[in-house]
């Protein structure tokens, strides 16, 4: 859903660095970009790459989630302030984790590009992406055991970003492996 309805994300998942080193090998034997420039390029308006590092100490997202949609919150993060957005995201973390959040999430960071993190949410429906009935100012409150607390916690954390955007995905699995 947006401004781009045409466009697809290809996604690959948790390589290590060397891997990358051996896709590299791959494509230059298999002539892959040579493919991709005669095949594909000329009906492509716009691509772009991007590595990022799930951050799974924050995250929960258990082996077996299922899903159809995954929104995304992407923080374009101020300069200096990591380290102070490191301890507010463990806070509500920690937070979300202990008093049971009704959802999945995985926290991850760009490491190419602009300074940016990312927040994924999966659903299987539309219907499931409704706000929860507890919102989670409350229950980050239960669990510091003061609404003022939770408050601070969260103006701190608003404090952090430049910009925050919000984009949902559809996984298409006629297109997926």
């Amino acid at each position: 859903m947006g401004a781009n309805m045409d466009a697809y994300i290809v996604r690959s998942c948790c390589n290590t660095w060397s891997e990358l080193d051996d896709y590299r090998q791959w494509n230059i034997q298999a002539k892959a970009s040579e493919n991709w420039r005669e095949n594909v390029s000329k009906y492509i308006s716009h691509y772009e790459h991007h590595r990022a590092k799930n951050d799974l100490n924050n995250s929960h997202w258990p082996a077996d989630v299922t899903y159809k949609y995954i929104g995304v919150n992407t923080y374009q993060l101020k300069l200096g302030h990591s380290e102070a957005l490191e301890k507010d995201k463990k806070i509500i973390s920690d937070a979300a984790k202990k008093e049971n959040w009704p959802y999945n999430w995985l926290w991850y960071d760009r490491v190419n590009g602009k300074l940016a993190m990312s927040l994924a949410i999966p659903y299987t429906t539309y219907g499931a992406m409704a706000p929860p009935e507890i919102k989670f100012s409350k229950l980050l409150a239960k669990h510091l055991d003061s609404p003022k607390k939770a408050k601070k916690v969260l103006q701190r954390w608003s404090s952090h970003f430049d910009e925050i955007s919000y984009n949902i995905y559809i996984l298409r699995e006629d297109l997926s492996m």
